[in-house]
């Protein structure tokens, strides 16, 4: 090869090639390399509820896909915020998540001041699942659906009380956004847990509540309480006679929960792009959809554009219940 241009030219596009296959070959060992060891799932709430048990189910799914095992850290305290702000300053490698629920779009509101930025100090991964919500009455409140109840409150405001797990809680802030689309006046009754709220609601004490379907379905199953509606947008198997919102003429009323995961600020896309396709095949199964269909939750597997546009528009949508309700816990 005796063109000095053309000797260039080679050694040039030679260059490029061995640059190329060592970059690539640096790439495909980092992968290899995650996860290196055991990964912490941050759950910040105490060991109860369905978001303990969803938790659980993908945390061992997930480890089965990602050859590595993952650990369920509950950290409550703060209305989930001590764990929260613990993934918000974590190291950025993958190996901490951050399992929460409707919770994180409700506390920016619900508190003045935050350790954390929702949308800045987190990577929006995937939301996991969607729960809907079941309002019951005890019986000898004088409905048997959601149109009973309306008409009824609109000819006693204020004398139908439904009862909370405590300000600010998802049952207490239901109960103001059907305050709100349904034009009437019902009355707060807050306690310390929903254990104590239900208590009083078995015995006659208030007159409704609202909860996941699993909390309140052996209740309703002994007749013990009756479910007026659910917030889906179809009805759910575990109560296949009770109407949604829409099917009783209340379209607008859907207040849900959720699950899904959070990753630490500065986690590089390759990454969390890298685990939201290994959560979406941790729950992308008929026996994982059939666990969280008995734990009255529909898969959803989100990517984390969608996911990130999701908790952006929850953060406003509670926030303009949260004022309303005058709710703060500061």
């Amino acid at each position: 090869m005796r063109h000095p241009l053309l000797r260039a030219f080679v050694l040039a596009v030679a260059f490029g090639f061995a640059c190329a296959t060592a970059a690539q070959s640096r790439s495909t060992s980092s992968e290899q390399a995650y996860p290196s060891k055991p990964i912490r799932m941050i759950v910040p709430f105490l060991a109860s509820g369905s978001i303990d048990t969803v938790a659980r189910l993908v945390a061992q799914s997930l480890g089965v896909v990602l050859g590595q095992q993952v650990v369920v850290e509950n950290r409550g305290g703060g209305g989930g915020v001590i764990g929260s702000d613990l993934v918000a300053k974590a190291s950025p490698d993958g190996h901490t998540l951050l399992m929460t629920n409707v919770a994180f779009a409700i506390t920016p509101t619900l508190l003045s001041k935050l350790p954390y930025d929702p949308l800045k100090d987190f990577v929006p991964i995937t939301q996991l699942t969607t729960l809907p919500y079941l309002l019951v009455s005890n019986p000898i409140v004088p409905t048997n659906s959601l149109q009973d109840l309306i008409a009824l409150a609109k000819t006693k405001p204020g004398q139908i009380t439904f009862a909370s797990a405590g300000n600010g809680s998802g049952s207490h802030l239901t109960g103001v956004m059907l305050k709100i689309v349904a034009g009437i006046d019902i009355t707060h009754v807050p306690y310390k847990g929903f254990p104590a709220s239900l208590s009083d609601l078995l015995a006659g004490r208030v007159d409704l509540t609202f909860n996941t379907i699993p909390s309140l379905l052996p209740h309703v199953r002994s007749g013990k309480l009756r479910a007026l509606v659910l917030t889906a947008e179809r009805r759910s198997a575990l109560l296949p006679k009770v109407p949604t919102s829409a099917e009783s003429g209340l379209a607008r009323f859907k207040p849900s929960t959720w699950h899904g995961v959070f990753l630490p600020p500065g986690t590089p896309k390759t990454l969390y792009s890298y685990l939201n396709a290994a959560l979406i095949r941790a729950i992308n199964s008929n026996e994982m959809n059939e666990r969280f269909l008995s734990q009255g939750a529909e898969r959803v597997g989100s990517t984390p554009e969608q996911f990130a546009v999701f908790v952006r528009d929850e953060i406003a949508k509670w926030e303009t219940i949260v004022k309303a309700s005058g709710a703060k816990v500061d």
